[in-house]
């Protein structure tokens, strides 16, 4: 592998002074003496705006004020206000000066059929998909097992190449079998099949 992230989300203790302040110096050591693989993002114990008692992108910010002081190419993931969000839009980032943001779009990560949908999560900024200013696009938590998330990854290649009225239940659905059938994981003339 060539990049990774640091992943301190729920993390017991990891929001304190001292444990950013170790983090801080973690990251310092590792881009300075690990120089085969790049970091390129951290989740921050303060990944949500709804992990601080204050409503304001300003007191979010000053919350991540010591991990702030770690490279600026490095990009903190973040869900905006929510942790589970039901809307997103690219002001829901920390006021923090020249640091990039990545959207972690954490809305199929609680354990809910309703949440589970054929289409892209609701009420997206398209913008939050697209580098610009801040931000530098979105990532999907995946859900586990894969097969409960497959609609997902269909309709985020939809979404990335702008076809968003071809994001249908059939089309996912011939997208997924297809998929299955090529690498192996289905033989198309099983018995299954053929009781189908």
């Amino acid at each position: 592998f060539r990049y990774y992230i640091l992943c301190w989300d729920d993390s017991p203790g990891a929001g304190t002074n001292v444990q950013m302040t170790l983090q801080k110096d973690l990251i310092h050591a590792l881009v300075n003496q690990v120089t085969e693989v790049k970091l390129i993002g951290i989740i921050p114990a303060y990944y949500s705006r709804s992990k601080i008692s204050s409503s304001t992108n300003i007191d979010w910010g000053q919350q991540l004020a010591i991990l702030n002081e770690i490279p600026t190419n490095i990009r903190f993931f973040v869900t905006g206000t929510a942790i589970n969000p039901s809307y997103m839009q690219t002001s829901d980032i920390p006021t923090l000066e020249n640091r990039q943001f990545i959207f972690f779009d954490n809305w199929i990560a609680v354990d809910s059929n309703s949440r589970v949908t054929m289409t892209w999560p609701p009420k997206r900024d398209p913008n939050i998909y697209h580098t610009a200013n801040a931000i530098s696009g979105s990532v999907l938590n995946l859900a586990f097992p894969p097969e409960r998330i497959i609609h997902q990854i269909y309709a985020l290649k939809q979404r990335i190449n702008n076809q968003y009225a071809n994001i249908n239940a059939n089309l996912a659905a011939e997208y997924w079998a297809n998929y299955l059938i090529a690498k192996n994981f289905y033989d198309y003339n099983s018995f299954e099949q053929k009781l189908a």
